[in-house]
């Protein structure tokens, strides 16, 4: 069973990744173990922007990153440096986790499409 869990931007003047647990109260909100260095303290809560929200796979890339939906990964056994962007809503299906089995021993991680939409451009001009 994959572990539900989410990613998104917090919404502040300085917005940084955290990854947690997302609630919903009228604002959007991931609840996470706030970590210094190598102490963790208690959980906290952030309000996010929700369109970063992207939910974990359940997968890893062969670097043990976790991938959410967002994600930009290499996957060269499909074509050599052939960028796939995991969207949300994504169905999960036999075929997906078929796929999904190469992608964590594969793939790597180059980025998100909402900090490196770039990525994505320079894979459709090609």
């Amino acid at each position: 069973m994959r572990e539900i869990l989410f990613r998104a931007k917090t919404a502040s003047t300085n917005p940084e990744w955290v990854e947690g647990y997302y609630t919903f109260d009228g604002t959007h909100w991931i609840d996470y173990k706030l970590s210094i260095e190598r102490y963790e303290y208690d959980w906290v809560s952030s309000p996010i922007n929700p369109n970063t929200l992207g939910q974990f796979t359940g997968i890893k890339d062969k670097n043990g990153v976790k991938i959410f939906e967002g994600d930009i990964v290499i996957a060269p056994f499909l074509v050599p440096k052939m960028t796939l962007k995991l969207v949300a809503n994504m169905e999960w299906n036999n075929r997906w986790w078929s796929f999904a089995d190469k992608l964590n021993n594969y793939c790597e991680i180059i980025g998100n499409f909402y900090d490196n939409p770039e990525l994505l451009e320079q894979e459709e001009n090609k």
